[in-house]
């Protein structure tokens, strides 16, 4: 990826602006200031929309690993499920902007300390955004297959 550095002169004479950065940065500015903000190689604009499935295989289940995968989703504003299934594999949905998605990915291939990820089999999932935060889910009577 090319990285791209855009500046961004702002004058405010006579109120706070809030600038928004990729959805979720936050950067309040009072008034009667100037201020002189560098963004580089970040453009929201262009990403694209990701939706994934994981199927995670190894020792993933009594070892933390759905709460250490929701943390990263949330770090990540990342949307979706976690779940154990029967089988002793977790299932995955992941959906979000692709570079994002794919930072999560590369988290849940690791784990916490005490798992190990011995397998991840990933498809392509239906584009849905999910609503809300990223949320653990109830173990499934399914194998997720």
């Amino acid at each position: 990826t090319t990285s791209r550095q855009a500046t961004i002169f702002i004058l405010t004479p006579s109120a706070a602006i809030q600038v928004r950065l990729g959805g979720y940065h936050r950067l309040n500015l009072e008034p009667d200031h100037s201020y002189r903000l560098t963004v580089v190689g970040y453009n929201r604009g262009r990403m694209s929309l990701l939706c994934r499935r994981y199927l995670v295989s190894g020792r993933v289940q009594g070892v933390g690993y759905r709460v250490f995968v929701q943390e990263a989703a949330i770090r990540e504003k990342v949307s979706g499920y976690v779940r154990n299934l029967v089988d002793g594999r977790v299932e995955i949905v992941l959906s979000g902007a692709g570079d994002f998605v794919e930072r999560v990915e590369q988290a849940l291939r690791f784990g916490p300390v005490g798992a190990r990820v011995d397998r991840v089999d990933v498809t392509d999932h239906a584009e849905k955004a999910f609503e809300g935060e990223f949320e653990i889910r109830a173990t499934t009577r399914r194998t997720g297959e």
